[in-house]
């Protein structure tokens, strides 16, 4: 930074002209490789003469006027990850050790600024990843449960319509253990169809859109408990429900909810 901004480009040109030596044993470059701070409080004419490459690098030199230079590291978790450079020029003023206690600091919170920004940019790729894989993953899931859950459907559909049709024309024909036997593959093949049904239900879940509305959850709890009251004619059963709360949801998905477990 600089009050006049043709210094500031007047500086940048010089620097493009003669570009600073990655090896040199001082500057930015050894502050870079070795973590060190360089402090000049006074610059005088003689190092400008050492530093500098030939005449005309002298003579742009000597013509910004540098007084006081001060390079501090950009230090985070044990790595040198850049560098903080001032320099007074003009101002007839030079760095003190105060001066160079506070650019420390600077740069050490800058480091901090700078290492825990990386560290968020590569936490929210990894973040936008995982979700993408897992949305994938998901969608994979979603119509993979579909598929199979419905192509399951039509052949057991065939079974329990044959084995209906087997019991209502041979089953008096059947001893009790046949009878037994018949019941027991009528009574799985049925309990497998509702396995496939709650399938098709949670792939459903998937997919359906979110409706957001105020919902009562007493209503739909005492929605269906009359439901199962009337589908389980003789089980004695003893509810005992507490107030629940109206809450923000989705109707349907909420019912299932308290419908699934219920039910089970």
């Amino acid at each position: 930074m600089h009050s006049d901004p043709a210094k500031i480009e007047f500086a940048f040109e010089i620097a493009r002209k003669y570009p600073a030596d990655p090896n040199a044993d001082r500057g930015v470059y050894h502050t870079l490789r070795t973590g060190e701070a360089e402090y000049i409080p006074e610059i005088p004419d003689e190092l400008l003469v050492t530093v500098t490459r030939d005449a005309e690098h002298l003579r742009l030199a000597r013509a910004l006027g540098l007084r006081s230079v001060i390079v501090t590291p950009l230090a985070s978790r044990g790595s040198t990850i850049g560098a903080l450079t001032l320099v007074m020029a003009e101002s007839g003023r030079s760095y003190t050790a105060g001066d160079l206690e506070l650019a420390t600091e600077l740069a050490r919170r800058a480091a901090i600024y700078i290492e825990n920004s990386r560290l968020y940019s590569d936490m929210q790729a990894e973040v936008s990843l995982q979700t993408a894989d897992l949305r994938a993953v998901n969608q994979e899931l979603e119509s993979f449960t579909y598929s199979v859950s419905h192509d399951l459907r039509s052949p057991l559909r065939h079974l329990s319509g044959f084995l209906q049709l087997l019991k209502q024309s041979y089953g008096r024909s059947l001893d009790e253990k046949g009878k037994h036997y018949l019941d027991t593959v009528l009574d799985a093949s049925q309990r497998m169809g509702v396995l496939i049904d709650d399938l098709l239900a949670f792939s459903r879940i998937g997919r359906a859109d979110i409706n957001l509305r105020p919902v009562d959850l007493s209503e739909i709890v005492d929605r269906i408990v009359k439901e199962m009251t009337r589908d389980h004619p003789g089980r004695e059963i003893e509810w005992n429900i507490g107030l629940l709360p109206v809450v923000n949801g989705d109707l349907s998905m909420l019912a299932l909810v308290f419908q699934n477990p219920l039910d089970n």
